[in-house]
């Protein structure tokens, strides 16, 4: 299977609502199947990306100031617990 293929069938699902395509990262492509609200972390360190439960999913409602609110995506960046574990044990 060419990777043209591969990529033009991610876009094709990422249309058809089946999936998310993710930025936490711009410099690569990523895609979400986990349609649910949640949020999204990036490991400064090791670049993993992690799904994070977000106590309140709708926090913002179905509009902001004047505007419809169609989707939310958060993103938080830091350091994962892997990373910080071995921060401790190297110390």
């Amino acid at each position: 299977m060419s990777r043209a293929t591969v990529y033009n069938t991610l876009e094709a699902l990422t249309q058809a609502g089946l999936i998310l395509r993710i930025t936490v990262d711009p410099s690569v492509a990523r895609y979400d199947a986990d349609l649910d609200p949640h949020a999204h972390f990036r490991c400064r360190v090791c670049n993993a990306v992690y799904d994070v439960h977000i106590e309140d999913e709708n926090t913002f409602g179905e509009e902001i100031d004047g505007h419809r609110v169609e989707t939310v995506r958060t993103y938080a960046y830091g350091i994962c617990a892997n990373c910080l574990a071995k921060e401790v044990a190297d110390a």
